[in-house]
């Protein structure tokens, strides 16, 4: 028997679709194997079959009458198949006397399993591919009638409904099996964040312990330096630049203790209602020298009316110390900072913007994560740790608040807008 592009047996996407439903070479299972026993049952036939063709035999998933060896093994070459030719025209191949019959006369089924009868109904998968033959066999001639054919066709159709059921099973099992795996490694990645944010959370509390104590003897000598007389501008410039080193240090540290602290579930607020233009005005005190000394331009601009939040007034000073200490830091000498509160809506909304270096719109997302900072030349130069804005994030979050950063880009500034619920009685007053 040649091989052609046209024949279907061969078809390289009907034999991929055979692959893919997983059926060839498996054990037989009683659902198909009550149909081929049915079969045989209502028709009256010795030999009923589910052959699946590939391009080199037939695959019996269910057998009922088969002689040996043929039942152990449960496959025929192709040079014994008559099911092959039902899979070629995707039709009903119906045979009285195999050994007069022009298509099969010469297969050797008819020696060597006695096939001389033969009704077989193809089996078609939804999209098209037919896989072989549900079929019924007798070993002497015989005229199949139109209630036998009807009988066996019904049938072929549960087999494919038994095969649709298994795909779907597959389908299932397989979806299942991601899932689990998907699930096992998300577990996996999680259990190894876990534990670098435990190894972070250590480290920083460590750093920090290690710090301290040479910091205080270090801004207990600076204290010493300071009380004696100064006796000449040098020595004075010296002076305040070491006091100015000790205070950036201690607020470095006084960060990593912080960052430690909410990492290990330490650190505690305490709210009550607070004025925000007094927190905004406290913090401003503490930056209005860096100002002064950088020739930054400071815009302050506060509602008429009150503006009361429930919150910890000392950690909400720590909060804008750290943008306004940014905005001082990353904007360039003669730039400007603009301070911004109002009430919006249920909110109170604090807006600190600058004409400083910027950030790279790729970074907007970056940067309050734990020790990142922004990368170019300008930001690098002002050295720090990449602490302060998640200490940021993380206090602003405890007070069931929010804060974000937008930016034009590099080299056009930046601004920082916390976001934080007003008290309950100041929020019914503008609803």
């Amino acid at each position: 028997m040649s091989e052609s592009t046209s024949d279907q047996v061969f078809d390289p996407a009907r034999l991929e679709k055979l692959q893919q439903l997983a059926l060839l070479d498996t054990p037989a299972e009683e659902a198909f194997d009550r149909l081929t026993r049915l079969a045989a049952l209502l028709i009256e036939a010795p030999v009923a079959l589910v052959s699946l063709v590939d391009d080199k035999r037939q695959f019996f998933k269910s057998c009922v009458g088969l002689p040996t060896p043929w039942s152990q093994t449960r496959q025929t070459p192709l040079s014994h198949s008559f099911c092959q030719h039902a899979v070629r025209s995707g039709q009903p191949l119906i045979i009285e006397d195999a050994r007069c019959h022009p298509l099969v006369g010469e297969n050797l089924a008819i020696r060597d399993l006695n096939v001389i009868a033969y009704a077989g109904i193809p089996l078609v998968t939804s999209d098209g591919f037919v896989l072989g033959s549900f079929c019924v066999i007798d070993s002497e001639p015989r005229p199949w009638t139109p209630k036998e054919i009807n009988i066996l066709s019904g049938l072929a159709a549960s087999v494919m409904t038994e095969i649709d059921l298994l795909i779907t099973i597959a389908k299932k099992t397989k979806a299942n099996e991601l899932a689990e795996a998907a699930t096992r490694k998300y577990q996996a990645v999680a259990h190894r964040l876990a534990e670098e944010d435990r190894k972070k959370t250590q480290f920083l509390a460590m750093l920090a312990h290690e710090l301290r104590n040479p910091l205080s003897a270090l801004s207990h000598g600076v204290e010493l330096l300071m009380s004696e007389p100064a006796g000449d501008s040098q020595i004075q410039s010296i002076h305040s630049i070491m006091d100015r080193q000790v205070q950036q240090m201690t607020h470095l540290v006084s960060d990593l203790m912080d960052a430690s602290r909410i990492g290990q579930g330490k650190l505690r607020i305490c709210k009550e209602p607070i004025r925000l233009q007094s927190v905004v005005e406290e913090a401003l005190e503490v930056v209005r020298s860096r100002c002064q000394e950088s020739g930054h331009q400071l815009q302050v601009q506060f509602p008429e009316e009150p503006v009361i939040v429930n919150a910890d007034h000392a950690r909400c000073v720590q909060i804008v110390c750290n943008l306004l200490g940014n905005a001082c830091k990353y904007t360039p000498s003669g730039g400007e900072i603009r301070v911004n509160l109002q009430r919006v809506d249920h909110e109170a909304v604090l807006c600190i913007s600058d004409t400083g270096v910027g950030i790279p719109a790729d970074q907007l997302g970056q940067i309050f994560e734990l020790f990142q900072q922004i990368d170019g030349r300008e930001s690098q130069q002002q050295g720090g740790m990449g602490i302060g804005l998640t200490l940021v994030r993380n206090l602003v979050e405890m007070h069931d608040g929010t804060v974000s950063a937008t930016s034009a880009g590099p080299g056009k500034g930046s601004e920082f807008t916390m976001k934080l619920p007003l008290a309950k009685d100041e929020s019914s007053e503008t609803s």
